[in-house]
Parts: C-alpha cells; sequence; structure tokens
C-alpha cells in the first residue's frame, strides 16, 4: 500500500473511532472535560499523520500508524471500562432500590411491617442495653397505634379503591404532621385544615433515632396492614416519668391535628378518624409485650369513636366542605350481627341437649317478644294460668 492510501486509511480509522467514543460521552451526558480530553488527544494523533504526509519517510509513517493503533486500544478499553462501569452501578442501584422497596408499604410509602418489627425490637433493645449519658439523660421510646375508625364503611359503601385513598391520605396527614422541618408551613401539598400547627413549636419527638439507614432510616411511621398504623417516639429525658409527660403531650398533639381532616376523591369528600392508643416503652418491655400494651389503649381510646367521628363531621361542616359523606360504622353493626348469632347459635346448642326451656308467663303469651323468639327457633313453653309456678328450682330453666 503506498504511503498516501495508507495515511488515507489510518485517517479514516482515527475519526470513526473518535466518533464513537464522542457520541459514547454524550450519550452518558459527562461533562465538557472528557469532550476537551477527548479532542486534545485526536488533535495530537491528527498532528502525527499530517507530519507524515509533509515527511511521507517509513520513521514517521510509523510513528502515525502506531498513534492511531493506540488511541483505537485506548478508545475500546475505555469503551468497554465505562460499559462495565455502568452495568456495576446499574446492578447496584437496581439492588438498592429492590431492598428499598422491600422495607416500603407500595401503598401508603410508608415503612411496612418489617421495619417496624426492625424499630420496635431495636428500641426495646436500646432501652435494656443503655446507660445514662454526662447529662443525666438517656433515650426513652413511645409505641403509638392508629386505626381509622369506620373504614369498613368506607370499602363496601364506596369501593376499595376509595379505601385505598384514605389510607394514602391519613398516611401523607401523618407525615406532614410529624415533619419537623422549619419549611412545613410552606408545603404546597398541605390542605388548609392541615396547617394548624406551627412547625417552630414542633420538637424532636417524631425524628427517626440511630444514624442514618439504621432502624427505618429516615421515617418513623409504619403501616402495618389494612388500616393499621404505628409512629415509634422517641426522646432523651432525665427519668421515664418526664419523657411520659413529653410522649403524652405529643400524643395529644397528634391527636388535636387529626381531630377534623378529610379526603377528597371522585368528587366527594370523606372524614379520616382515627382512634390512637400509646404504650411508653419499660425496661422489661419486650416488642410483643410493647404492641399488646399499645394495642390495649387503642382499644379503650375506640369506646368513644363516634363521638370523635360526629364532632370531625361538625367540624368540617362548619368549615364549608362540600359534599362531605358520613360513612356508617359497618364494624359496628358486624358486631353486633355476629354477637346476635352467638347467642342464637347458644340457644340452639342447648335446646338440642334438652338444657334449655323458655317459660312465658300467662299474661305475656304472644307478645312480639315470644314471637320473635319463636320465628328463630327457640323453644318455648307457654304456661298454663291455672297451673303456673315460677319455676326457680328447676335446672335449665329459664
Amino acid at each position: 500500500m503506498e504511503y498516501g492510501q495508507h495515511l488515507l486509511h489510518i485517517e479514516d480509522k482515527l475519526d470513526k473511532q473518535a466518533e464513537i467514543v464522542r457520541d459514547q460521552i454524550i450519550g452518558r451526558g459527562d461533562d465538557e472535560k472528557l469532550l476537551e480530553r477527548l479532542d486534545h488527544r485526536v488533535e495530537k494523533v491528527r498532528n502525527a499523520i499530517t507530519h507524515a504526509y509533509n515527511d511521507p519517510i517509513p520513521e514517521t509513517i510509523e510513528i502515525a500508524t502506531d498513534m492511531v493503533d493506540m488511541f483505537s486500544t485506548l478508545s475500546i478499553e475505555q469503551l468497554f471500562s465505562t460499559m462495565r462501569r455502568d452495568s456495576r452501578n446499574m446492578y447496584k442501584q437496581k439492588a438498592s432500590e429492590e431492598r428499598q422497596a422491600a422495607r416500603v408499604d407500595a401503598l401508603t410509602q410508608s415503612n411496612n411491617r418489617s421495619v417496624y418489627h426492625e424499630q420496635l425490637k431495636a428500641a426495646t433493645s436500646d432501652i435494656t442495653k443503655q446507660e445514662p449519658e454526662p447529662d443525666g439523660k438517656q433515650r426513652y421510646f413511645a409505641l403509638v397505634m392508629f386505626d381509622l375508625d369506620r373504614f369498613k364503611g368506607i370499602n363496601d359503601d364506596y369501593g376499595h379503591d376509595t379505601g385505598d385513598a384514605a389510607l394514602q391520605s391519613f398516611a401523607q396527614v401523618l407525615r406532614n404532621i410529624t415533619r419537623t422541618h422549619p419549611d412545613r408551613r410552606n408545603d404546597e401539598h398541605l390542605e388548609s385544615t392541615d396547617r394548624r400547627v406551627d412547625p417552630d413549636d414542633m420538637d424532636t419527638l417524631f425524628e427517626p433515632f440511630g444514624k442514618k439507614g439504621q432502624h427505618g432510616g429516615e421515617k418513623s411511621m409504619s403501616r402495618l396492614g389494612g388500616d393499621e398504623f404505628t409512629l415509634l417516639m422517641n426522646t432523651r429525658a432525665e427519668s421515664i416519668e418526664d419523657a411520659t409527660a413529653q410522649f403524652e403531650g405529643g400524643l395529644n398533639r397528634l391527636r388535636s391535628e387529626l381531630e377534623a381532616v378529610c379526603f377528597e376523591y371522585k368528587g366527594k369528600n370523606f372524614p379520616i378518624v382515627s382512634s390512637s392508643g400509646m404504650h411508653v416503652l419499660q425496661e422489661d418491655d419486650t416488642a410483643e409485650s410493647a404492641y399488646v400494651k399499645a394495642d390495649t389503649a387503642l382499644a379503650e381510646h375506640k369506646k368513644d369513636k363516634k363521638e370523635r367521628y360526629e364532632k370531625a363531621v361538625e367540624i368540617l361542616t362548619g368549615l364549608g366542605v362540600e359534599n362531605l359523606q358520613v360513612v356508617e360504622d359497618k364494624r359496628k353493626a358486624e358486631l353486633s350481627s355476629m354477637k346476635v348469632e352467638d347467642v342464637l347459635a347458644s340457644f340452639k346448642v342447648l335446646q338440642e341437649r334438652g338444657a334449655l326451656k323458655i317459660h312465658v308467663r300467662p299474661d305475656q303469651q304472644m307478645t312480639p317478644a315470644a314471637e320473635t323468639l319463636e320465628e328463630f327457633g327457640i323453644p318455648i313453653v307457654y304456661d298454663d294460668e291455672d297451673d303456673y309456678e315460677p319455676p326457680h328450682d328447676e335446672p335449665g330453666v329459664v
């Protein structure tokens, strides 16, 4: 091959390889410095080719050829190195996303049950192992449990998609309340009914404990499933009495914030009313015992759920919330029905065993109460007036 043709060949090779590397750099979105380095390297090789054109002797031709070959080799190695690095980064990112997804409730973006268990286990362990700090304080924890009142009514009467919207909205409201960032008042996602607490008054009760990435990362609230949520509060205090006072203040603030909030879905507004219970962790607590005690406190708070719901509706109505939907307490009706069925089943078992007779006094015969019992298959004995004697001593006779 003549020198001129050979130089044209290696120059074309240089241009093609440089274009491949340039496209790779631009495609990756790398900065201009890499492009400048590429242009500088290409210019040095091109100068060698130009010198060979001007002085076509074996030595200059060999130098130009070697420089083109070296540029191509380095470019290919760089390309494969970049591809390997990108592949590793993609794998790491995917693995990180998968780990994160495994710790997050997909519907509400709260911690999921596994993170809740991790947090609570770490908290109970922390209490038993820690020593007082130089200032005499140590860390204390409180587990708060929530569930939504009349959530079954939302699902039954308005559909599970509306129920999902209720869970998402409650989780967002709870996140807004427990945020401690000073820009909370400027959060454009907050509804007007959620702007009642000055963020400067918020303390660190709701901040996650431990280093970043430990015990649930940056979240202290979890969804256990259904309409059940938890929040783990923590504080530093000189005594458990002092810590308890702080936790009770935090719980009261939460309940006040949750007193009258609602969410909008498909043009309808729904009250979000919740019951809550709290347990301050003791040194002898396990994760299981802490859950049971918080759940017991939750059950106690639920006794007033009817009054809370009615008050929320009254406040929201007074605020002018349009198209407000009042949801029935389907769970209460369901429990009442279950109790009736249990009673009837018990009556029938006693009847089958011959251990049940219901005597009706002569003056109560054919009353609606007796007729209702007969409709359900309960055996009724109507006593004659002349022979009637109260059967106080006969076992199994009412």
